[in-house]
């Protein structure tokens, strides 16, 4: 099978105002043709279906049940979406990079970033070795 050339790195022809669906279908696309072989690129797309169709539990075991037909499957297809998440050779670079120009991309659709704002008080919070010498932020007292 072909790989499809990326359609946002660059691509004039982008426009962020088409149907939502077929700008996530681009997206997903572009992300499955980083992603090598046919095996991972079907992981992906059944783990893609399970994260953004019905239910509330999106890990492997749920995604898997919902998504396969056969109930004497569903193991089977657990299984293949666990080698996926947890021990499949794929580079996530290539995906973080693609990501990050797509936000970007869409970010700059409104006009140039001018500024950048880094809200790490969750780091702050969660760790008292996140700020040197200095015990975690404490909510303000009246």
């Amino acid at each position: 099978m072909k790989t499809r050339k990326p359609v946002l790195a660059g691509d004039p022809t982008f426009d962020p105002r088409h149907g939502s669906e077929k700008r996530l279908e681009a997206y997903l696309g572009e992300i499955g043709s980083l992603l090598g072989d046919k095996r991972r690129r079907e992981s992906f797309a059944m783990y893609a279906c399970g994260l953004f169709g019905e239910g509330d539990r999106k890990s492997a075991e749920p995604v898997a049940a919902r998504l396969c037909g056969d109930p004497d499957r569903v193991e089977k297809t657990h299984q293949k979406l666990l080698h996926f998440l947890a021990r499949s050779e794929w580079k996530d670079q290539p995906v973080r990079v693609l990501a990050a120009r797509y936000a970007l991309k869409l970010m700059q659709t409104r006009g140039a970033i001018t500024h950048w704002i880094f809200d790490d008080t969750a780091a702050a919070a969660g760790s008292s070795t996140t700020r040197t010498g200095s015990a975690p932020p404490r909510a303000p007292t009246r």
